[in-house]
């Protein structure tokens, strides 16, 4: 998921990335559209979460809050689309993979399922 949102996406349209970060970087702060739009992503990116990501309570008694997982994989697509757009070439998927590790508490020497990292198998 973390992969489509921070490569596929600014990758396959960089226009529309672009526009899209652009618009809701115009947009004044109180206006209600774009905090409904932003709610419903970060809603939608927890509901994937919970398909690939098991949300209950970890080995050290932790829960993942979706929530705030969303919000940092929405709030960092913005870097990666700027990343697209200026050629960087970095290897999203180790970051997707770190991340990953993070949230699932796993070294990161251990294989990772390739749905929690957006990597069709």
């Amino acid at each position: 998921m973390a992969v489509g949102c921070w490569r596929d996406i600014p990758g396959a349209d960089a226009n529309f990335a672009n526009a899209l970060i652009d618009a809701l970087a115009q947009r004044h702060a109180r206006t209600a559209p774009a905090s409904a739009f932003l709610n419903e992503v970060e809603v939608a990116l927890g509901t994937l979460l919970r398909e690939c990501i098991d949300m209950r309570d970890g080995p050290r008694g932790s829960r993942v809050d979706e929530a705030m997982l969303s919000r940092l994989i929405w709030m960092a697509f913005d870097g990666f689309v700027i990343n697209q757009r200026l050629g960087d070439v970095r290897d999203v998927e180790a970051v997707a993979s770190l991340i990953a590790a993070i949230v699932l508490d796993a070294p990161l020497s251990a294989p990772l399922p390739r749905t929690c990292i957006g990597v069709a198998a």
